[in-house]
């Protein structure tokens, strides 16, 4: 696995943050926006002295989890996401590919 981190949203700038545990130095985080009352996460990134460390799996894991126990859906349009979301089907339940349709 990665380092450890400890994930937390960062409502005011729309962001789930990775962040050191003791620290809280931000090691990566993953950019959303509310569309119709889903989590779109549009873009992640991790610091380049983080990079290869397991990071933006363990961010993306935790923002995951924190969508799920809050009754929250998410949608991957970030590549990053989409290829994390393709390795943990799991995660299915929480956060998809596309918007549903409207019907």
């Amino acid at each position: 696995m990665g380092i450890p981190v400890e994930v937390v949203e960062n409502t005011a700038e729309h962001r789930f943050e990775a962040r050191e545990p003791g620290t809280g130095r931000v090691m990566g985080f993953s950019q959303y926006q509310d569309v119709e009352g889903y989590v779109v996460f549009l873009h992640t990134e991790t610091t380049p002295a983080d990079e290869g460390k397991g990071v933006a799996s363990a961010l993306v894991a935790g923002a995951v989890d924190q969508l799920r126990a809050s009754g929250r859906r998410g949608v991957a349009l970030c590549p990053y996401v989409r290829a994390w979301l393709k390795r943990h089907v799991d995660a299915a339940d929480v956060i998809g590919l596309a918007m549903p349709s409207a019907r």
